[in-house]
């Protein structure tokens, strides 16, 4: 009886190790693609943030001629900067 539960024991503490060992490779897994994820995200941002600023120069052109020939400059950053 006393063998039967030793090895009952030792399964389990096997088996905790196991599992231990596949939550602290999960949680690094998902700690590396968060950090990629974020990463990702603050470099969109930077690139939303310069498109933004460049299009409010743009509205404070007062020449209808500038003006247009930048919006299609706005037009291309834009569908560059999303279509990726």
């Amino acid at each position: 009886m006393a063998a039967q539960i030793d090895t009952i024991i030792a399964t389990l503490q096997n088996r905790k190790q196991e599992l231990t060992a596949y939550i602290q490779r999960e949680k690094e897994y998902k700690l590396k693609s968060l950090k990629s994820d974020v990463s990702s995200h603050a470099q969109r941002l930077l690139q939303t943030t310069a498109l933004i600023q460049f299009c409010i120069e743009a509205l404070k052109e007062t020449d209808p001629c500038a003006y247009l020939q930048v919006s299609w400059s706005v037009e291309g950053m834009t569908l560059a900067l999303y279509v990726n």
